[in-house]
């Protein structure tokens, strides 16, 4: 009861302090005048830092600023011209203010949820984890008093990035850039932390740093998938499929980012009509490669059953691999979609038995190094020491990716 009397209280304090500037005449056309030019040249002033720190393009930028520009002269016209001085329609904003607050009320208790926890509105804001943050602020550290230190650079770099502070990241990435003398591989983690930044926005810098990459590297995913990605933003859906169709056609068997391409082309030829399968017969690329993992018709059929018999639908599959993997133990992208499917399960024990056997059959692959060690990790008891096998794995991670983050952040909680 306490609670609805101060929100009670609270209502009528605000609906007093709306209703009085409400029932006011008019501000003079001189003083609002004043009010929007200020808005406008320091939306202005925001404009030219975005575009000189480069995150938005030249063509952008010039579009916003004749947008303000446009603005500014229509405030200019609406103050020349003569104003009739109405009197406020003082029983409508009456009825509207006190109508408001009970038709949102209302809406609120219908739609609203309040049992769940306010979101930040900071995307960036300090990690919560007190161990990332001690973290994070050590790499910060280090590149700020080396500024020259590639090493150092793409170590913050990418723990940012892995972190989804891709803001952040993406300004790192670009001093790495410029330390690397245009790098090709930078320039593509570059451009996807600045896509990432936008919201999934290929932006035009974006788009250049993922040219940049394939100047190094003519067949380079993550520049490829992207820049179709840009080309279907603009509306341009037959050569974002094009390009995508012979990415898929190079793609090695296996590779961890073939689903995430398939999905964006069916949702693309879908959208836009367009038959995949003759577009590939007109392009003369053959078949699609044979997808390593459940067919699209398994996929539907997964949506319709029940959470009890999606998990032993699940199972099966597993089971199946692992009978499989009994046939064929050199089967490496086998024992790494077992471990993959075990981690989803949180089976993190069995899981790194998995990846066990992948490392086994390639010792030096990074990302199954990584992979092993994650799934070591989580295996463990919160709270205790990160295991020797897990510390060993690391090294060898570190020593084959001097800036992989995941060796870096677990190798420096160790030997703290």
């Amino acid at each position: 009861m306490i609670l609805w009397l101060l929100g009670g209280g609270l209502t009528l304090l605000v609906l007093a302090l709306l209703l009085a500037p409400l029932l006011k005449p008019r501000a003079s056309s001189a003083r609002r005048l004043d009010y929007d030019l200020e808005v406008y040249k320091d939306q202005l002033a925001e404009l030219e830092r975005d575009a000189a720190r480069g995150l938005i393009g030249p063509a952008e930028a010039s579009a916003a600023r004749l947008e303000i520009q446009r603005r500014i002269l229509a405030a200019g016209s609406e103050a020349a011209a003569p104003v009739p001085r109405a009197r406020p329609a003082q029983g409508l904003i009456l009825a509207l203010v006190l109508g408001l607050p009970f038709a949102g009320g209302a809406l609120y208790l219908g739609l609203g949820r309040p049992d769940l926890p306010s979101q930040s509105a900071s995307r960036e804001a300090p990690p919560a984890d007190p161990a990332l943050a001690k973290r994070l602020a050590e790499l910060e550290a280090r590149a700020r008093e080396k500024p020259t230190s590639l090493e150092d650079r793409l170590a913050l770099a990418d723990f940012q990035f892995e972190n989804r502070r891709f803001r952040s990241a993406a300004e790192s990435y670009r001093i790495a850039l410029s330390l690397a003398a245009g790098r090709g591989d930078i320039a593509g983690l570059y451009g996807e932390a600045l896509t990432r930044a936008a919201g999934g926005l290929v932006t035009e810098p974006a788009r250049k740093a993922f040219e940049l990459a394939l100047k190094s590297e003519p067949r380079d995913p993550r520049a490829n998938f992207f820049l179709g990605m840009a080309e279907a933003q603009a509306g341009n859906a037959r050569a974002a499929l094009v390009r995508w169709l012979r990415l898929e056609a190079d793609a090695p068997a296996g590779a961890s980012w073939l689903s995430t391409l398939r999905q964006e082309m069916q949702r693309v030829a879908r959208e836009a009509e367009i038959d995949l399968a003759a577009l590939r017969r007109e392009l003369k690329l053959g078949e699609a490669p044979p997808a390593r993992g459940p067919s699209q018709r398994d996929i539907d059929d997964a949506e319709k059953l029940s959470p009890a018999e999606r998990m032993q639908m699940i199972r099966g599959m597993i089971a199946n691999l692992e009978a499989k993997l009994k046939d064929n133990p050199k089967d490496l992208d086998g024992w790494k979609r077992l471990g993959r499917a075990r981690m989803v399960l949180n089976e993190f024990a069995q899981a790194a038995a998995a990846y066990r056997q992948a490392h086994d059959l390639a010792p030096d692959d990074a990302p199954v190094m990584a992979d092993y060690a994650a799934a070591l990790i989580r295996a463990q008891p919160q709270g205790q020491e990160i295991a020797p096998e897990a510390v060993v794995v690391l090294k060898k991670l570190l020593a084959k990716d001097e800036n992989n983050a995941l060796a870096l952040f677990y190798l420096g909680l160790a030997a703290a």
